[in-house]
Parts: C-alpha cells; structure tokens; sequence
C-alpha cells in the first residue's frame, strides 16, 4: 500500500513556500528492473521524489536545502532551459536535478538522477530516440564513474550490469556487451553473474526490450 501527504516547503534558493507531495509509506512486490528499477508499489511514485519550487525551478531532494552556489546554477541558461519545453514534466525535474549536482561535481547523484530520468521518460512513452539519448548519457555516466573508481566495489558486477542494461535499451550493442563481459571479469556472486550471463544473450540477440532481475535468475 502507497499513501501520501502534503507540505509546504520554503524554497532554500529564493525563498518561495511551495506546497510538495510527500511519500508518507510504499511498499515493493516482486523482483526489480535489471536497471534496478524498483518493483510496485514504490516504482510508481516517482513524482515524491524530488520536490520542485514553483517559482523559481529549484529541484532537489528536499528544496529547504541548497548549496551556497544554487542560485548561479537555477539562473543558468542551460538550467532555465530544463524548466519549460517539450519534454516530460516529471521528466525536467530529475533532469534539473541531475543538473545541479553534475554543477556541483557530484556526479555518481549527476548520474543517478538521469537514470531516474529515464524511468520517467519510459512511463510517459517519449520517443525513442529522446529515450535512447537519455540512457546514453546515463550509461557513459556510469562508465566514467567506473573508469575513475566512483562506485561502490561492495557490490562487484552491479554497475556492469546496470550500464550495459542501459547501453542494450539504447541499441548500443558493442558497449553493451564490453560492458558485460567486463562485469563477468570482477569478483560477482552467483545471483550477479547470471544476470550478466542474461545479458549477454540479450544482447547477442539484439533485444532491446525491458526485463526484470527474476528473468535471470530462475
């Protein structure tokens, strides 16, 4: 069961009071995306997790924190041009939150909010070329935190199969794949290497569809 409430927030970066959803209890049923995407419930609640100030366009976490710099960063042409066009509105929102922390050179938050990016886009059906240039970026995202050590070695193999997961939904068949087998080189536990293993085969069979971890590991 999913419930939720309401609050005003003041906005940290101009001081504007925005009444934001909040996320009060979920749950999870079933196995996740093999790009981790959470299983129902809390798949589904996407749109509590990052709060937006409605005059300004500041998005964050919780909007009553900012860094010292964020106003520089909401006032930027490229961030007033993530506010209003096109795309997805829920879609904008982690794609400005993404924003600020790759400002901030927090990229490992950068790149997680782009992947989030892309769930949205996947549930408001863009178009997949709009789609396929999202993932992209979220995969070399994740490929330049592996190059440069930022992730987490506690989990050995769960970033491989996140990004080549990110590279094959795009169609990019040849990182997906050095991706893959990449992660089968790492010290994987069983469950890891037969989604990598999983992979792989999707891969050599050019599908590019969605597939849960249970997929893999039956």
């Amino acid at each position: 069961m999913t419930t939720y409430g309401t609050d005003t927030r003041k906005c940290a970066c101009c001081g504007h009071s925005s009444e934001v959803n909040v996320l009060a209890s979920t749950s999870s049923f079933g196995s996740p995306d093999i790009d981790l995407r959470p299983p129902p419930l809390h798949r589904f609640t996407m749109d509590t997790w990052v709060e937006c100030c409605d005059q300004c366009g500041y998005c964050a976490k919780d909007i009553r924190h900012a860094p010292e710099q964020i106003r520089e960063i909401v006032e930027s042409p490229d961030y007033r041009s993530l506010i209003n066009n096109a795309t997805p509105s829920l879609v904008l929102r982690f794609l400005r939150t993404s924003y600020i922390h790759r400002s901030l050179a927090s990229h490992a938050e950068a790149t997680h909010y782009l992947r989030i990016a892309v769930w949205a886009g996947e549930d408001a059906q863009m178009p997949d070329d709009a789609l396929n240039t999202l993932r992209v970026n979220a995969a070399e995202g994740y490929k330049s935190l592996r190059s440069q050590g930022g992730w987490s070695r506690s989990d050995p193999g769960v970033l491989e199969t996140v990004t080549a997961d990110l590279f094959r939904r795009a169609g990019r068949w040849d990182d997906a794949l050095e991706l893959a087998n990449e992660g089968l080189l790492a010290d994987v536990n069983e469950n890891v290497r037969k989604v990598l293993e999983f992979e792989i085969s999707l891969i050599n069979s050019r599908d590019q569809k969605v597939y849960k971890v249970s997929d893999a590991i039956k």
